[in-house]
This record gives C-alpha cells, sequence and structure tokens, in this order.
C-alpha cells in the first residue's frame, strides 16, 4: 500500500493522537485504500506500528483488535521509536496485505 497521512489541503495534519489511530488503521484510511484494490481488511497479513511512546500500547491493541474484529488478527509487530517521518506524528503503520487476483 502506499503512503497515507491524515492531513489536509494545507498540508496540516488534522489530528495528531491516539484517537486517530483508531479511524486510520480502520476503513477510513487503510480500508479505503484496499477497497480500491479490490481488498478488506482481512486481506491484512502483516501490520508494522510504530509508536512514540510505549504508554500507547494498549489503545493501539485496541484499535487493531477493533479494526479487525469478526476474523483473525495479522502478524503485529509493535516498536517502539524516539521520532517518525513528521514533527507531531506519534503513530505510523506499515500494512502487507494479500489481495486474491481477480477482485
Amino acid at each position: 500500500m502506499g503512503h497515507t497521512l491524515d492531513i489536509n489541503d494545507a498540508r496540516e495534519y488534522r489530528g495528531i493522537g491516539i484517537e486517530q489511530a483508531s479511524s486510520a488503521i480502520g476503513t477510513e484510511k487503510i480500508g479505503k485504500l484496499l477497497a480500491a484494490h479490490g481488498g478488506k481488511m482481512a486481506d491484512v497479513v502483516k501490520l508494522v506500528t510504530y509508536v512514540t511512546s510505549i504508554k500507547d500500547r494498549d489503545a493501539m491493541n485496541q484499535c487493531r483488535a477493533e479494526a479487525f474484529k469478526g476474523g483473525p488478527l495479522p502478524v503485529h509487530t509493535f516498536l517502539v521509536v524516539s521520532e517518525l517521518a513528521r514533527l507531531g506524528m506519534i503513530v505510523e503503520m506499515d500494512v502487507i496485505a494479500v489481495v486474491p487476483a481477480g477482485k
């Protein structure tokens, strides 16, 4: 999947914080990208989450469980890093999905 951020036309973040991670991992961002290619959340086979604080672990686990509710959770790696690519970001996710041919 390509790169996606929750920013507006002025290149400003519309929301920074763990609350926004829920919508980003859910159907609003990742789900829309998958759907554009004929996929769905159940097609995700690996997720890597980078956060800037270990305190966000429980909230991210809850977000992940909600995003994949009703199905198996994909393989997941959770990493705490000192900083992310843009000032103010606290969460970044890498998603690998396998969408069957013909979808």
